[in-house]
């Protein structure tokens, strides 16, 4: 067991995980930050596909301390929020507190207030006390439903390229979880000309999110010819 407890623990190095790694440097209160995995940003760095766009503003979505660049659309891309985020961390001098590829299993709390920490590896740690930041993309969820499904599964939030060399005009996909946008996506990135033939939503009866199925016909992702045309909406 390695006593850690003079310091707290700061699980995740995500847009929260950061900001709130500032707020404790800021107020000098010792910590560690643990990233399972090699680099920062969370869910813009290992979760979302390559052509997203986030869908809340820029404005309504920068840190109040560390405004976006000017030049940033009003609704960043991927590849836009991982930078501002990477920026964001030097600026503020947080990478240096980071420990990438240590994954915590688990987290139990001590009688004495305390907080026992096991690693991937195995190692455990004792500290002051506990922050998650883990956020909430990190684990794909593929739900049970009536029939038998043939075509591919793409999780929404995974998955981050196209394959090179996609030539099927005729395809299935289930999106699963998120909205149906993000489903349309995922589809478009396969077949940009995309006319939806059919679709099934399947309701979530306690809240939680919603599937689409999408099926279609549509250029491949690699024609040169497919435009951005949207043929059907879910």
């Amino acid at each position: 067991m390695t006593d850690r407890s003079a310091k707290m623990a700061l699980i995740g190095a995500g847009p929260v995980g950061l900001g709130m790694a500032k707020a404790l440097l800021e107020h000098k209160i010792p910590y560690e930050e643990l990233e399972a995995d090699d680099d920062l940003g969370g869910n813009w760095y290992h979760g979302v596909y390559e052509t997203v766009h986030i869908i809340s503003s820029r404005k309504t979505t920068e840190y109040a301390d560390y405004p976006m660049p000017e030049h940033y659309p009003d609704f960043p891309s991927r590849q836009q929020m991982l930078e501002y985020l990477r920026e964001y961390a030097e600026r503020f001098g947080l990478r240096e507190h980071i420990q990438f590829n240590t994954k915590v299993v688990m987290a139990l709390p001590l009688a004495d207030g305390k907080w026992e920490l096991e690693l991937a590896t195995g190692e455990k740690r004792v500290y002051k006390g506990l922050i998650v930041c883990n956020g909430h993309h990190w684990h794909k969820r593929f739900p049970n439903y009536p029939g038998k499904f043939e075509g591919e599964f793409i999780p929404g939030a995974g998955g981050r390229q196209t394959r090179a060399g996609d030539r099927r005009r005729e395809f299935r996909v289930r999106h699963c979880g998120g909205s149906g946008a993000r489903g349309q996506d995922r589809a478009h990135e396969r077949a940009p000309r995309l006319l939806v033939l059919a679709k099934n939503i399947f309701r979530d009866p306690f809240g939680g999110n919603d599937e689409a199925v999408v099926s279609g016909v549509g250029a491949a992702a690699d024609d040169p010819n497919a435009g951005a045309h949207y043929g059907g909406k879910i």
